[in-house]
């Protein structure tokens, strides 16, 4: 069987700190991002399910696609 480790299994906060301030120092977009996808998971969460407007968005978005290419195709 395998061994197990001894103590406590985790992470530090420093370094986890450390981490987010050097991605935020990459990537300044990420300041905006996470808190806007956790909006998105509130809202789908507790107020109305995304799961059901996906499968609609993309066949409205597929038959704009087909319609365009045909509209290009015919002129």
């Amino acid at each position: 069987m395998g061994r197990r480790r001894k103590g406590k299994a985790g992470f530090k906060v420093e370094d986890v700190l450390e981490f987010f301030n050097h991605l935020l120092e990459e990537k300044p977009s990420v300041a905006f991002l996470i808190p806007l996808i956790l909006v998105c998971w509130g809202i789908e969460k507790w107020v109305f399910s995304f799961s059901n407007w996906v499968p609609l968005v993309v066949a409205i978005w597929a038959t704009f696609q087909a319609s365009l290419s045909l509209f290009l195709l015919l002129t």
